[in-house]
C-alpha cells in the first residue's frame, strides 16, 4: 500500500441516520453506493468544519485516508478509478495521483508540536514567508494547521478526564481559548466532547496529530 494512504476504512448502514464528520486534517478517496443513485467515485475536501451525512439503510461506502499535506491530481484520479468499483485495485491508483513530499511531512509534523508558526519556521530553516508558501498547495495557513493539531490534540486529552488541565498541556492561553478552538473545530465545547457526543467518536479516528 503506498505511503500516502493513512487508512482505509468502509462504512455500511444497517438504518436510517446520520453521521458527523469533524476536520482531521485529511482528504479522501471514496466509493458510494447509495440506495437509488450510480455508484461513484469522489475526492473529499479538507474539512474546516463539522458537518453531517445522513445515510440510508443498505448504504455503503468505502474510503481511503491520505495523510495530511497530500496533493491530489483529483481530475486524473477519478478518471482511472470512473469504471472500477470499490474491491478494485485502488491503492495503485492513488499512489499514481498523488504527491506526498518530504519537505511537506516535515512542516506538518513540525507544526502539530510548537506553539506558533514562527516557531516551526525556526525549527526548520526557513522564514514564515517560505514556510507558507510551502503549505500553499494544501490551502490551509501554517496557523490552522497548527490550530487544528492542538484541537485534536487536546480533545483526546478531555476523552482521557483531563478537563482541568487540558488548556495548559495542549498549549492554549487559557480555557477560554480552547473553549473558542474547541467550537470553531468541533463546533462543540470541551464538555460535551467529555461526555460521549458524537465528537468524541471522531476525534479519535486517524488523522492530523
Amino acid at each position: 500500500m503506498p505511503d500516502v494512504i493513512l487508512q482505509k476504512w468502509e462504512f455500511s448502514a444497517k438504518s436510517d441516520g446520520s453521521s458527523i464528520v469533524i476536520p482531521d486534517g485529511c482528504r479522501d478517496l471514496i466509493f458510494m453506493a447509495k440506495r437509488g443513485q450510480q455508484p461513484r467515485w469522489m475526492v473529499s475536501d479538507l474539512d474546516n468544519t463539522v458537518y453531517s451525512v445522513s445515510s440510508r439503510a443498505g448504504d455503503y461506502m468505502k474510503g481511503f485516508r491520505l495523510r495530511p499535506g497530500a496533493v491530489i491530481d483529483v481530475e486524473a484520479l477519478l478518471h482511472s478509478v470512473r469504471d472500477i468499483d470499490a474491491q478494485g485495485d485502488i491503492a495503485d491508483r492513488i499512489g499514481s495521483f498523488t504527491i506526498l513530499s518530504r519537505n511537506m511531512s516535515e512542516a506538518l509534523n513540525c507544526l502539530g508540536a510548537v506553539t506558533s508558526p514562527h516557531e516551526a519556521a525556526r525549527n526548520l530553516g526557513v522564514n514564515a514567508r517560505n514556510l507558507q508558501r510551502l503549505l500553499k498547495p494544501t490551502g490551509r495557513t501554517p496557523a490552522a494547521w497548527l490550530s487544528l493539531a492542538r484541537a485534536r490534540r487536546a480533545a483526546r486529552l478531555v476523552l482521557e478526564g483531563d478537563l482541568s488541565d487540558a488548556a495548559f498541556t495542549a498549549g492554549y492561553a487559557d480555557q477560554a481559548h480552547m473553549n473558542r478552538e474547541f467550537r470553531r473545530w468541533f463546533g462543540a465545547t470541551p464538555g460535551q466532547v467529555f461526555t460521549g457526543s458524537s465528537i468524541s467518536k471522531g476525534v479519535r479516528l486517524s488523522g492530523y496529530f
